[in-house]
């Protein structure tokens, strides 16, 4: 139940839509659980250069 929330709060899926927003399918925000307790977070957005 605790993974599912982590997945699906509302502060998440605010960051899930800016990245969507900002980056479209670029950007990302994934969650995993680690072996042993925890989560990692992942953030995927593209470098700009310049």
């Amino acid at each position: 139940m605790l993974l599912l929330l982590a997945r699906t709060g509302v502060g998440l899926r605010n960051i899930r839509s800016r990245l969507g927003h900002l980056y479209g399918d670029a950007g990302a925000l994934e969650l995993n659980p680690v072996e042993g307790g925890g989560l990692e977070a992942a953030v995927t957005m593209p470098l700009v250069m310049g």
